[in-house]
């Protein structure tokens, strides 16, 4: 009985086996340069978390800006190709979607298309040039995810852009759950028991390091409705208890897996 042993994988321009595939570069190699990035945007992103991050319950997601100095690191430039206006059947307009790419010099590294339009919440009442510069800001962030992300989760944040974060959660003005005035229907939330949720979700988004507008995303969680103006009595008192009850850690935790829900039903969408 004869025994064959493998045959070790030529790294530096190996022909692919047919049938198969072969390393194009030194795997080692690889890691050692993409760590080394990945530390230099810790520290640049550390000068100014404030600016390059959006933190959503423990989970830490990186702003298009820190992505375009992760691109410079590897020679990356990202543009935009093309943009166009969103309507609807009726030629009403809707928004803008655009087109970006990622090259390395004449090289072609990725592409990828994004959407801002009147269909969210926070971006209703907005110009139509705000809707077309921020289409192609998540066009490019997007494209820059699909050739970096490896190296994003490297450094220890989120592989989601928070630009995508934010279009997928679609949050709005902290304003919007602030108190509205008395509410039709005899079963809706109390005016005092609203107050009362807003005023404890405040101390503990505090306490978390939380946005105070993520409240939107337990409240949709937790019962199905967009604002908490749309819970019952029943909903809003066990929401009062929930949120006396719990911690910041706790609540931390909740809004961190609603997000997380809501990004990965995103994901199979498209």
């Amino acid at each position: 009985m004869s025994t064959q042993l493998p045959v070790p994988v030529e790294t530096s321009s190996a022909p692919a086996v047919e049938g198969g595939i072969s390393l194009a570069q030194d795997p080692d190699q690889v890691l050692e340069q993409a760590s080394r990035a990945a530390k230099a945007l810790v520290r640049a992103v550390s000068q100014n978390e404030a600016q390059y991050v959006v933190r959503i319950g423990p989970s830490r997601h990186l702003r298009f800006e820190a992505w375009q100095t992760l691109s410079a690191f590897f020679g990356l430039s990202v543009s935009c190709e093309w943009t166009r206006e969103v309507r609807d059947a009726e030629g009403r307009p809707l928004g803008w979607e655009a087109r970006a790419v990622v090259r390395r010099g004449e090289r072609l590294i990725s592409a990828a298309e994004a959407q801002c339009t009147t269909d969210e919440a926070s971006w209703r009442a907005k110009p139509s040039f705000q809707l077309r510069s921020m289409a192609q800001t998540r066009a490019a962030v997007k494209a820059l995810r699909q050739a970096l992300a490896w190296v994003v989760v490297l450094a220890g944040y989120q592989p989601t852009p928070a630009e995508e974060v934010e279009a997928a959660v679609d949050i709005p003005p902290a304003a919007a759950e602030a108190p509205q005035g008395p509410h039709q229907g005899d079963d809706r939330a109390t005016d005092a028991q609203r107050r009362a949720i807003w005023a404890r979700w405040r101390e503990l988004a505090k306490e978390a390091g939380l946005q105070e507008d993520l409240i939107r995303i337990l409240v949709r969680a937790r019962y199905g409705v967009e604002h908490s103006r749309e819970l019952t009595r029943s909903q809003a008192s066990e929401l009062l208890d929930w949120l006396r009850s719990a911690t910041a850690e706790e609540v931390a935790e909740a809004v961190g897996k609603s997000v997380d829900d809501v990004l990965g039903s995103e994901e199979v969408s498209t």
